[in-house]
């Protein structure tokens, strides 16, 4: 896509493109960010993998992910999001198939899918554990999920760019967002801890944190470009740890220091197995 066609995608992401500078952001980061998960997800399945975007929204990330994986599904619980997103593949002469379901049960039988995104769909859910349930259904026995969330302490609230917002309660959450003409409420965004994300996925997954991993191979997957200059600083001491853990001290420093760090990043990046 060129910029203009970015801009105009940009511009269906109600609510957030109420405001011009999401649309900004969105034109210059969304292709990064894209482009990355197919770098990750490149590592663990090839081309002839099927892939499912559970939670495509209006079908950004899907459009891409499909030039690799030609057998890609999305679905999404809104109507409105289904719909856009058939609507933008039509137009960009795009053949993926793209369905509604209702939150409880993917249309799937079991084990169709080797590959399955969730890309910050876990604080929009309901109820995360269902659809979490639901992917291991349909995840073949060699599948991977590839997950991510945003932090709710990370200091910027990142759907509306609002300092703090996602540390208030809900009432007042809602009338932060509606004040700030961001939108009408927030409470239907539940952003986790780490802690929360974590055992959440753990649940029915043997997980992988892939997130320190990613920081310190920033530049092979545009990283710093996509979430800015802490990435970079971040990445060469924690390489230089990883590096070095043959020496006792450091291993346990290194340890030390990731564990407290991934409770403060902006989000993470988790690989997912069936539990056998």
């Amino acid at each position: 896509m060129n910029k203009q066609e970015l801009i105009e995608y940009a511009r269906l992401y109600y609510p957030y493109a109420r405001n011009t500078n999401w649309i900004k952001w969105f034109a210059e980061t969304a292709p990064l960010k894209a482009q990355r998960t197919l770098n990750i997800l490149k590592k663990y399945k090839n081309k002839s993998s099927k892939l499912l975007d559970c939670g495509c929204g209006i079908g950004f990330q899907l459009f891409y992910l499909s030039n690799y994986y030609k057998h890609s599904i999305g679905v999404d619980v809104d109507p409105y999001a289904v719909k856009t997103a058939k609507k933008q593949f039509k137009k960009l002469n795009k053949k993926v198939l793209i369905k509604q379901y209702d939150g409880k049960r993917l249309p799937f039988p079991d084990r169709t899918f080797d590959l399955i995104t969730s890309l910050e769909v876990w604080e929009h859910a309901i109820n995360p554990q269902v659809m979490l349930k639901e992917i291991a259904r349909v995840l073949k026995p060699d599948g991977i999920i590839f997950i991510t969330t945003a932090n709710r302490l990370w200091p910027i609230e990142p759907h509306y760019k609002l300092p703090f917002l996602s540390y208030l309660p809900p009432s007042v959450s809602d009338w932060y967002v509606h004040r700030m003409k961001k939108a009408q409420y927030y409470h239907d965004i539940r952003l986790p801890t780490y802690p929360q994300f974590k055992k959440s996925v753990e649940e029915f997954f043997i997980v992988a944190d892939i997130t320190i991993d990613s920081i310190i191979d920033y530049k092979n997957l545009k990283l710093g470009k996509e979430r800015g200059f802490l990435v970079i600083v971040a990445a060469k001491p924690l390489s230089f740890l990883r590096n070095h853990r043959n020496i006792p001290i450091i291993y346990k420093l290194s340890v030390i220091i990731e564990k407290l760090l991934s409770y403060c990043l902006l989000g993470w990046f988790f690989i997912g197995r069936i539990k056998q």
